[in-house]
Formats: C-alpha cells, structure tokens, sequence
C-alpha cells in the first residue's frame, strides 16, 4: 500500500521526525506540503495514496496556517487510513481536534495521532536545549517515532489525546490560540530585524518558507505584503546569528536547527525537485550553544566567513531521491 507523508518544517523537527516515520514504513513518500502548495497554484491538491499522514509542528495551540490552508485544499478520495503527528514543545493543546473540522468536510477523519515533544524553537519566551537536554529529548523522541511506526503499520486507531485542567483545555487555551490567530501571533512578523553583522549570505531568503524574505543591496527584507510563515528558519539557520526579534532576549536564546537536517534540506520544502547536499552542507548545524555559554549569557556567533561560497556552500545539485 502506497504511504505518503506531508510535511511542513521551520526548523528540522517535524522534518526529522517524517523522515524518520517514511524510513520504517514501506513504501513510504515525503512531500513537503509547501512545495506541494506552490506547485498546484489555485488548484486542489489530490492524492492517491492508501494511507496519508500529516506531520508539522504546534503553532499558537494550533497548526501552521500554511497547513491549514494545505488540509483545506486537500481530496483523499482513496484514503483508507489517516494520521497525523505534531512536534511541540510540551504544551497540551487541541490541534488534531483543528484537523478533525477540517478533513470533516470531506467526511473524513484521522484514524491516529500523535504528539512527539522536541526542542521548543519559540524564542520569543525560551532558551534553545543545551547539547545535555537535547541529547534527552532526542533519546525520547527516537522511541517515540519509532512506537508511532509500529502503530501506523498495523493501522492501529489511537488517539493520543493528553487532557490538561478544564480551565486550561476549554477557557485557557482556546482563547491564546484565538488571540494567536487573530493578532498573527501578535505581529511577531514584524518584530524581525538584522544586525551590523549580516554579511548578506542569503540563507535567510533561501530557507523562508513563504517567500517574504529578499536580500536588498545585501541585507535581507522582510516583504510587507508577503504573509510570514512564522516558522522561524530565518533567526535559527543564519550562521552568524545576525537576525533578532524585537522586544525579546532574541540574543541570549542560542540558536537551533535539527542536527540531522541541513537548511539545503529546509530550503528544499519549497520546490518537488529532489536535491543532493554537498558533504559541507550535510554536516552544518546551527550550535546550540558554544562550550563557553555560561548560564543565562547568549552563545557567541560563530565568526564571519564573508559568505564567499554563498548560502548553500560550493554547489547544490538537483539529483536522486530525497525521500528515501
């Protein structure tokens, strides 16, 4: 049976984590749900696949609104079995529900979902992990992904629902979630800014998901009438930790992106054509930290390299299959 998996990713996790799910399933095929988008234009998306699964990160209590629009387009007409599985932080929330009153309106529903907790990438009120917590976090996470295969193999129907407090699940939550939409996450896209130590590399522009970002007589900008994604690649991926949020502690937060996932592969999101990374590519990581943070100090960026060899380092060439 044919299996494919949508997927929408800011910083690696939920990319990490199809990848992962598409390894140890047969027959399995990512699609990354904004490549998907730009390619059908105004159109519906179809899909012939027996089973479909969703994976994507919490935004707000919610999804993405990339995917939300994606799930709103989307016919399934030969799906026999859906999932859905959302990287978060930790916090409880009532996404799939969100998903449910979507596909509803085709009459469907998910068979199964799944909450995976990874590395919270929400600057605006956390830290990245440190190398100790995020080697925890990913010992978790690989159990967990790897239960959540065994689960979709055998077509099990689970409903991984954690319920919090009353007031929090029905009073709390929905009304952050409300306020997250209506203020688009109180106008985080605005807060975006760069710092005298931007080098004009192009990594940001390369890595943004919804095509806001453009560099300009060699700094990025950031379109007014481009709606952001909120997916923060840009502030995560840039080597020199040269993009800040307003009115936040932007510079003492570190910076993250999966270890396992390159911005080649990030950057990749926004078109169908598999890609191959050069060997320098496929080893970048954002650090973390540096072994000098000290507790509550912000790691230093890593020093300029003058962007010579450009974003994505030598050469990036379309080959081969990149869903493996």
């Amino acid at each position: 049976m044919k299996t494919t998996i949508y997927y929408f990713s800011g910083t690696g996790n939920s990319l990490w984590v199809a990848r992962e799910l598409a390894h140890q399933l047969p027959d399995a095929e990512l699609v990354p749900i904004v490549g998907v988008l730009a390619d059908a234009g105004d159109h519906q998306v179809t899909t012939d696949a027996d089973i479909v699964g969703f994976v994507f990160p919490v935004h707000g209590f919610s999804m993405p609104t990339t995917v939300r629009t994606f799930l709103s387009r989307l016919e399934m007409p030969r799906a026999a079995y859906r999932f859905s599985v959302a990287t978060r932080g930790g916090s409880p929330c009532r996404v799939f529900h969100h998903v449910d009153r979507i596909l509803a309106r085709q009459g469907q529903r998910l068979d199964a979902f799944f909450f995976v907790d990874m590395p919270n990438t929400w600057l605006l009120y956390w830290d990245v992990p440190t190398d100790e917590e995020f080697a925890d976090i990913d010992g978790r996470a690989r159990e967990r992904v790897a239960g959540i295969a065994r689960s979709i193999s055998l077509r099990e129907e689970v409903r991984d629902y954690e319920h919090a407090a009353w007031i929090l699940e029905n009073v709390l939550f929905p009304l952050l979630h409300g306020l997250s939409a209506a203020t688009r996450y109180f106008r985080l896209e605005d807060a975006f800014y760069v710092e005298s130590n931007c080098t004009g590399c192009g990594v940001c522009e390369q890595v943004c998901l919804a095509g806001k970002i453009s560099i300009v007589a060699g700094r990025p900008t950031w379109s007014k009438s481009t709606r952001c994604a909120l997916c923060m690649a840009c502030i995560h991926t840039c080597p020199h930790h040269a993009i800040q949020l307003k009115s936040t502690k932007s510079r003492i937060r570190g910076r993250y992106h999966h270890p396992e996932v390159s911005r080649t592969e990030l950057a990749a999101q926004k078109s169908l054509r598999p890609v191959r990374e050069t060997r320098a590519e496929s080893a970048y990581c954002a650090p973390r930290q540096s072994p000098s943070r000290e507790p509550g100090r912000s790691a230093a960026p890593p020093p300029s390299d003058g962007g010579a060899e450009g974003a994505f380092g030598p050469s990036v060439t379309a080959a081969g299959d990149r869903s493996r």
